[in-house]
């Protein structure tokens, strides 16, 4: 715990960080660009090299309005359920915070394309910062440890 926190306030600082990531999985799923786009801070940066993404291969991205257009075009046809649990925190201080979360994906492409349905699973490591009383996402990178082709059984 930080030591310029109290225990209840580094609780709820968790809460909302929590809550922000449930909105990221709910609107990335969902294709809800602007909610999608309010998570994160103007200057943030997705870090997704080497994590076997789809992004074809612009996978280090700067700032809200680049890291929400690349990942639109990504996600045009597919569905996709994110899911993040287990999420470690380090508290630094009333406007920063770290966490890990564990990942599971499922991604589902339309018929006829190459590929047709991936899972996922690993981890993001995020960076927060509150901003205008606000948390915001200020760096989130994915590492993956496992990303499966599982067409044939679809």
């Amino acid at each position: 715990m930080s030591e310029q926190l109290s225990a209840l306030e580094e609780l709820t600082i968790c809460q909302q960080l929590t809550s922000l990531k449930g909105r990221y999985c709910r609107s990335l799923d969902a294709q809800d660009w602007p909610t999608f786009q309010a998570l994160f801070a103007p200057d943030a940066t997705m870090d997704f090299r080497g994590a076997g993404s789809t992004l074809g291969g612009n996978d280090l991205l700067h700032g809200a309005a680049q890291i929400v257009d690349t990942i639109r075009a990504a996600n045009v046809g597919i569905t996709s359920v994110h899911q993040c649990h287990t999420p470690e925190f380090t508290v630094s201080s009333p406007t920063e915070a770290t966490a890990i979360w564990h990942l599971a994906s499922h991604l589902r492409w339309p018929e006829g394309s190459p590929v047709r349905a991936k899972d996922g699973f690993g981890y993001y490591y995020d960076t927060y910062v509150k901003l205008g009383g606000e948390w915001k996402i200020k760096l989130t990178r994915l590492a993956r440890i496992l990303n499966e082709d599982v067409s044939a059984g679809r």
